[in-house]
């Protein structure tokens, strides 16, 4: 009688290619009988890999790349931003990778940015988001207190920085024009 043994292997990756020996050994009345196999196992699947956030000025220009890590060349590309469809004629496309060009970049650009690498197997995605960076909002609130004859305490309140670590303040400052007359407007410059 034959005996039949399947055995599956289900949600097998990428680094688990290669090839497979299957050994069986039957005892018949007393003799030892073996029987060895080899399998190679091939995964056809793509990975767009990972993609970090991604910090950008205004007006300037961005390639967003996404590279493909697999045995088989993806047979559709898409991008997508925010959800929605980003045009083909913006990407281009290959066996290894695929680059969106961004140019010049708008502040209404920032957002989620999705790769979709697909194939007869299935498909793979890949996120980033990119940051457009813009100057920062102006302060708010201004606080004035603690005024002496040579000093006065000011705080405010920073809404947006712009996608950027602040690094300053610009502080303009002139007397009274109707006490000291012609006094000119003077800047301090505040680190943060």
């Amino acid at each position: 009688d034959a005996i039949s043994l399947d055995y599956t292997v289900v949600g097998i990756t990428g680094d688990q290619a290669g090839e497979y020996t299957c050994s069986v050994a039957v005892s018949l009345e007393g003799s030892l009988a073996n029987q060895t196999s080899t399998v190679t196992v091939t995964v056809y699947s793509i990975d767009p890999g990972s993609m970090v956030p991604v910090f950008a000025p205004v007006h300037t220009a961005v390639i967003l790349t996404c590279t493909f890590d697999g045995l088989s060349v993806p047979a559709n590309v898409s991008w997508a931003f925010n959800g929605s469809p980003i045009s083909s004629n913006l990407f281009v496309f290959n066996e290894t990778y695929t680059e969106l060009t961004l140019d010049p970049l708008m502040p209404g650009d920032t957002g989620d940015y999705t790769c979709t690498a697909t194939n007869m197997f299935g498909s793979s995605v890949a996120k980033t988001r990119l940051n457009v960076q813009v100057p920062p909002d102006p302060p708010t609130g201004l606080n004035v207190s603690n005024i002496t004859e040579d000093s006065v305490s000011l705080s405010w309140t920073n809404k947006f920085d712009g996608f950027s670590e602040l690094t300053g303040a610009v502080v303009r400052y002139q007397a009274d024009q109707n006490k000291y007359p012609g006094d000119p407007l003077r800047e301090l410059v505040v680190d943060t």
